[in-house]
């Protein structure tokens, strides 16, 4: 098991570079000079102000000097200043590294809630459509995943958000309360978003959870355990479940990897103060420090997730441990 977590720990080193030399990159081809938006932006720069912030920034060295210089200061943690917030003469006492760290337990505890409310209704539902294939159970629970997954997050969020905020004003519409703060308000925060994004990872892991329990309880010894009097909880939750869970976990891996950009358009529909709103915002600004630092972040929790998934495949699967 260590060893497969040193192999995936070593491969996110690679990964990392290659993502942020390609953000790197696409930004210098990017229209909009960062030495007008450093410098004040187009209705306020002059000249002068953009030449001093192109020297300060040092923009006129060659592109593969500018990405290593900013790949030494990431790797000592700090990710450069927001170029729309600061400015070369007044440097802030903010940078974009302590604007993530407030934004990224936000965006965590999002994705954390989606996935646990897609696992509160795909599994049960999974497990009642394998045991039994073309019920009544099955065929709702198709119907329901095919729409699902054919619904992406961003159009399920206005339609909750217009029925359960507007129409019935059971949750806020939008905005957000941190959890330190008080717990309930948070979750009445959260809940909305969390759905919107959970319904369609939800609908795929029940897909992949039926199918996958439905050819396991058609094996030879799934049969011989009912044969010799095998309970259904034993042969069910002990054997067959556990697996039919390998690549439902899979599934959930690719779901939840996929919910970091899903979650950039959530959290711009309902103004939640994550890591996506600030990506949204540089974009639109072309502030290039903050895209790179959210780039950074969104990539390592997309790995840390697909890190979990690989662990947790190892304890159901011993072929992996040692292969690994």
């Amino acid at each position: 098991m260590l060893r497969l977590i040193v192999r995936r720990l070593l491969v996110i080193v690679p990964t990392l570079l290659a993502v942020t030399f390609i953000v790197f990159m696409l930004m210098k081809l990017d229209q909009t000079d960062p030495a007008v938006t450093a410098a004040g932006g187009t209705l306020s720069a002059t000249p002068e102000r953009i030449a001093e912030a192109r020297k300060a920034l040092h923009l006129d060295d060659p592109v593969l000097s500018q990405y290593w210089r900013w790949l030494k200061d990431a790797v000592q943690g700090d990710l450069g200043q927001s170029y729309t917030r600061c400015v070369p003469e007044r440097p802030c006492a903010t940078t974009v590294a302590d604007e993530l760290a407030s934004r990224v337990p936000v965006t965590l505890g999002l994705i954390g809630i989606a996935t646990l409310f897609a696992l509160l209704f795909a599994v049960p539902l999974g497990i009642l459509s394998g045991l039994r294939p073309n019920g009544a159970v099955d065929r709702g629970a198709r119907v329901f995943a095919s729409l699902a997954i054919a619904v992406p997050g961003f159009v399920l969020a206005p339609f909750l958000k217009g029925l359960f905020a507007v129409e019935l004003g059971w949750l806020p519409p939008q905005g957000y309360v941190r959890l330190g703060e008080d717990p309930l308000q948070w979750l009445r925060f959260i809940v909305l978003p969390a759905v919107a994004l959970a319904v369609g990872i939800g609908a795929a892991v029940t897909r992949q959870l039926r199918g996958a329990l439905v050819d396991e309880l058609d094996t030879n010894h799934i049969r011989t355990s009912w044969a010799i009097g095998g309970g259904t909880r034993r042969v069910v939750g002990r054997h067959g479940l556990k697996n039919a869970s390998i690549p439902a976990i899979t599934i959930l891996g690719l779901q939840v990897a996929a919910l970091v950009g899903g979650a950039v358009i959530i959290e711009q529909i309902f103004v939640i103060p994550g890591v996506g709103q600030s990506l949204i915002a540089a974009i639109v600004s072309g502030d290039a420090p903050t895209i790179q630092g959210c780039a950074v972040v969104l990539v390592i929790v997309a790995i840390t997730m697909s890190l979990i998934v690989d662990i947790l495949y190892a304890l159901l699967n011993p072929k992996v441990r040692v292969t690994g």
